[in-house]
């Protein structure tokens, strides 16, 4: 998408916004209006997206002519570019892995070959990460490292089990190596302590080194595991100062915020500290279902709209979740011979549904919150207005609603105020939220929680 058709866009999705739903909204802005051929279309990335598109057309149509702009247009599905992701072609990657073994020098990527930019499925709760990752990782940079060379080094994406994070990563490794960076070195904290362990009893401490400290990137999943060994820890903090050193992208993964891992020596939170973090949250009902009907479509599935809309009501946990939650209805579908009805879905997602209503009981949240701000439960239920009990309560009121999406006056009744209270909780949070960044950062933090 040109500037000259983005801003147009934009223009559009600003008219649109006190007409159409936050969800619709949501959708639309994962669209891009491009040119083709000197044929004008909306691309969406998802069938989600394009629907929605399609539902809105006259409005949209109305909007682009607002801003004098009357050409024919379609709506259409498919892939969408980031800015230059055109000039990187993934299936290369393995064009350019057999190069480097023929020369002699065979470097095992261990990236999972369907976590790429073009599979990520954008919505609210990941387009930051997303696009910061893009970013910093150098798409639209044809060297892949000028991000890095102004500091933002090393990159963290953190967030709860099977948000995305782990796509992400292996996304940018895709990236990089497309972008000339041969020795991605990718890793778990756990293998990498592994390795280190395995050196040591093979007397191999020399290659140890020379694979991490002349690595082109270095990719680490999970490094909260990095807290259970301290001598894991003083051998990564001279690795990590050699590639930083070097501007060498360090990329990591993590299911907390670095000051948040037990275990982890202050010097090694003070450096995950140095670049850009990132998070990804809980994927909103919208996100929720555009991954399902993704999915689906990967597995040639037949999926009503009912259906996906079922599952993405009723399944809001993590992306993974999600997915099982679809593999699930598949094999009973293809198994009985029968449609994916709701019906269906309702049948064979009971007990999922049951463990995951436990899971975000309001009971589990606030003990999550209770265990953060040091209160108790009798202090959050009672009638205390001073700031130290009032706004962890307006919190887990805010989190309750969002996650669980009961009815104000159930939440009310749980926190023993009625549901005007809790609106007036949850309008207050949603406010701090836009205009406070370290608050957004908290919130985002207990949420992360909730969902480990």
């Amino acid at each position: 998408m040109t500037d000259k058709y983005k801003e147009l866009w934009n223009k559009v999705l600003s008219r649109l916004e006190d007409k159409i739903k936050k969800s619709e909204l949501t959708q639309l802005k994962v669209c891009v209006l491009e040119e083709d051929n000197g044929k004008f279309y909306i691309t969406a990335s998802n069938k989600f997206a394009k629907d929605t598109a399609k539902e809105l057309q006259e409005l949209v149509l109305s909007a682009l002519k607002e801003e004098n702009f009357a050409a024919n247009i379609k709506i259409r599905m498919q892939a969408i570019e980031s800015p230059k992701q055109a000039e990187i072609d993934f299936e290369n990657n393995k064009d350019s892995a057999k190069k480097i073994e023929e020369d002699g020098k065979k470097y095992d990527y261990k990236l999972n070959e369907d976590y790429v930019f073009d599979t990520f499925i954008i919505g609210q709760s990941n387009q930051e990460a997303f696009y910061a990752v893009q970013a910093v990782i150098g798409v639209n940079d044809a060297t892949g490292k000028k991000m890095f060379e102004q500091g933002f080094n090393p990159l963290l994406i953190y967030g709860g089990i099977g948000l995305g994070k782990s796509h992400l990563m292996h996304a940018a490794g895709h990236a990089l190596i497309a972008n000339g960076h041969k020795k991605v070195v990718y890793v778990t904290a756990e293998d990498f302590t592994n390795d280190y362990i395995n050196a040591i009893k093979n007397a191999s401490i020399q290659e140890f080194n020379n694979t991490y400290r002349n690595a082109d990137a270095l990719l680490i999943d999970d490094v909260q595991f990095l807290g259970r060994t301290d001598k894991s820890q003083e051998v990564f903090f001279h690795i990590f100062n050699t590639l930083h050193t070097k501007k060498v992208p360090i990329i990591f993964t993590s299911d907390r915020f670095p000051e948040e891992i037990e275990g982890l020596q202050d010097r090694l939170k003070s450096r995950f500290g140095w670049g850009l973090k990132v998070s990804v949250n809980t994927p909103e009902f919208e996100t929720r279902a555009a991954i399902i009907q993704d999915k689906a479509e990967r597995l040639d599935f037949e999926i009503s709209k009912e259906t996906v809309q079922f599952i993405a009501k009723h399944i809001t946990s993590n992306v993974r979740d999600l997915e099982g939650a679809l593999k699930q209805i598949y094999i009973a579908s293809k198994f009985r011979n029968k449609a994916a009805t709701p019906q269906l879905a309702a049948e064979i997602l009971k007990d999922t549904m049951s463990a995951q209503d436990k899971k975000l009981s309001m009971d589990n949240i606030c003990s999550v919150i209770m265990q953060h701000f040091s209160v108790s439960k009798e202090e959050l239920t009672s009638k205390s207005k001073t700031n130290e009990i009032n706004e962890p309560r307006q919190i887990a009121m805010h989190l309750i609603r969002k996650l669980t999406n009961r009815p104000y006056k159930e939440i009310g009744a749980f926190f023993n105020r009625d549901h005007s209270t809790v609106m007036n909780a949850c309008d207050k949070i949603g406010q701090r939220l836009e205009q406070d960044e370290n608050f957004n950062e908290l919130y985002k933090r207990l949420e992360s929680t909730i969902g480990r």
